[in-house]
């Protein structure tokens, strides 16, 4: 489920459990995708500043994915676009 938008972060007014969807902050057209699951949850956990209990409460995603989401955006403190270029180098699909 991604509850803000995998591009700017801006919170979504209903949250995308599966199919497409858009940001009205930025006009991203997104997707229910790991990829994007992986941004939105990054972006939920640098910008509320979530600790990984915290994390694992509000995201309502695969717990692996919270726990590396959080890794790479709390403890290794990457930007959302070395996360974004990191997703890609290994290659998940947006």
């Amino acid at each position: 489920m991604i509850g803000v938008c995998p591009s700017c972060g801006y919170k979504l007014k209903n949250k995308l459990n599966d199919g497409l969807s858009n940001c009205i902050n930025c006009n991203c057209v997104f997707s229910s995708t790991v990829f994007n699951e992986l941004l939105a949850a990054a972006w939920q956990i640098r910008k509320n500043n979530l600790t990984i209990e915290q994390a694992q409460e509000q995201i309502k995603i695969d717990k692996d994915f919270i726990v590396f989401a959080f890794c790479f955006a709390s403890l290794f403190e990457y930007s959302h676009d070395e996360f974004f270029s990191f997703l890609k180098k290994l290659g998940i699909k947006n």
